[in-house]
């Protein structure tokens, strides 16, 4: 059984500056870690702890690292989309579901909803989100917590409840 080739030179500096840039995901570092201490003969329990990969997935990558390059050990998700609304943007949208009404911009309602909210951010800086969830997730970064209108029995008599009150 053959032993696979050790890495030379330029890919162990290939790897390092891949390790050193900034650019690259934690995964990734890791990923190009691995390979690394593959090469120096590391003991395996060590790799594993130190990155958190499978016994498999060490090897695997080291293969397609040798076979592929670089590229094998980057991420095939895309990278975080664009954000619509900037940081100050959605700063300010926080501020003003903490400090004003809907009523306030004209609404008819007395709490914000995602509707309302969604009308607000299109009216305001011309952006519109193509599901609740963005919205969700503002309403969560202003800490609100979205509750159930309470429900009343369809038939219930007021009447009659005041009477049993008494």
């Amino acid at each position: 059984m053959t032993r696979c080739q050790k890495l030379i030179s330029p890919q162990i500096q290939e790897l390092v500056s891949f390790i050193n840039d900034n650019e690259n995901s934690s995964r990734e570092i890791k990923r190009a870690q691995a390979v690394i201490m593959v090469d120096k003969l590391k003991p395996l329990e060590e790799i594993l702890e130190m990155t958190g990969l499978a016994r498999s997935q060490v090897f695997e990558l080291r293969k397609r690292y040798l076979k592929n390059g670089i590229i094998a050990l980057k991420d095939k998700r895309e990278k975080k989309l664009k954000e619509l609304l900037t940081k100050q943007q959605k700063q300010e949208i926080i501020t003003i579901l903490k400090t004003k009404t809907p009523k306030d911009y004209g609404y008819e309602n007395d709490y914000w909803l995602t509707g309302l909210l969604g009308h607000l951010i299109k009216r305001k800086y011309k952006v519109q989100y193509k599901s609740k969830t963005s919205y969700y997730l503002i309403f969560r970064q202003a800490k609100f917590t979205y509750h159930k209108p309470g429900r009343v029995y369809h038939i219930r008599d007021e009447k009659e409840v005041k009477e049993w009150q008494e």
